[in-house]
């Protein structure tokens, strides 16, 4: 399982104030790029916001899967699918702050070669993912 941590995400405070949280991600990529099979990005990954689990994406083949978790309530909201095709169009697959894209862009961060990087700005250099091995 793939772990990613949303440091960009903002994070409401006590008081009810929103602060934005310096968007560096922290992202256990280099398995994307070792694993077997027809596509790199197949697997189940886990969003977190400031060490809370937020939602889950489940990519096989050209299917993706997304549930997200209604924090307020802690009640998690019911499976939506699309096709790799329909995702970058799908709001119900956009999560939060720096990776708000990530789940329609995941094909084009797989491409990257992680074997001699230690981090990258992606998708430009205001957003930075450390290399993590688990």
């Amino acid at each position: 399982m793939t772990r990613i941590g949303l440091g960009g995400v903002p994070a409401v405070l006590p008081g009810g104030r929103v602060s934005s949280r310096v968007a560096v991600a922290t992202v256990l990529l280099l398995s994307l790029g070792c694993r077997a099979g027809p596509s790199p990005v197949e697997g189940s990954y886990d969003v977190y916001i400031l060490g809370v689990p937020a939602a889950t994406l489940e990519v096989d083949g050209d299917s993706y899967r997304i549930r997200k978790k209604d924090l307020a309530a802690n009640r998690w909201g019911d499976w939506v699918s699309a096709s790799v095709e329909t995702v970058a169009e799908d709001d119900r697959f956009r999560l939060w702050g720096a990776v708000a894209d990530l789940p329609a862009r995941l094909q084009s961060l797989a491409r990257i070669d992680w074997t001699s990087l230690e981090s990258v700005g992606w998708p430009d250099a205001a957003t930075i993912w450390l290399r993590y091995e688990a």
